[in-house]
């Protein structure tokens, strides 16, 4: 998939009805995530890059994935949680912070791991691997 060629409905609308198969699941949420084949960079993102989307929830080891579906183990790490308050098409000023502003005067770098979203009631959270900045190479300013 590509940014420029989002089918985020499509995805959910065959997900969505074959949720109640899915036995063991650790809470109700449902998480939409990215999976970019290169490391992601926000200054130079190119609009046109592919990426994996997916329509998940999370499971427990007990659960008995379905022949239609998969099941991707998220790697352990840390992730910065960001809550977005406002209407969906406003969330590029939440990315805009996380991306601009938080990262670059943190300690830490996004990681190349899948970047997801938690689509409760109303959207909730980004939520974004990391990890610590090689301090040696780069000046932290509190």
């Amino acid at each position: 998939m590509r940014l420029m060629e989002d089918k985020i409905l499509q995805l959910f609308s065959g997900f969505m009805p074959q949720i109640k198969q899915i036995t063991h699941r650790k809470n109700t949420e449902i998480l939409c995530l990215q999976i970019y084949s290169d490391p992601f960079d926000y200054l130079n993102f190119d609009t046109n890059a592919k990426f994996n989307k997916w329509a998940s929830v999370e499971i427990t080891d007990e659960t008995i994935v379905e022949p239609n579906m998969q099941r991707l183990d998220g790697p352990a790490g840390f992730y910065a949680v960001f809550l977005h308050t406002g209407l969906p098409s406003e969330f590029l000023k939440t990315y805009d912070y996380i991306c601009l502003e938080w990262f670059p005067k943190s300690i830490y770098k996004p990681d190349n791991r899948p970047y997801f979203e938690v689509m409760g009631e109303k959207y909730k959270k980004k939520c974004v691997g990391f990890r610590r900045r090689n301090l040696d190479s780069h000046s932290i300013k509190n």
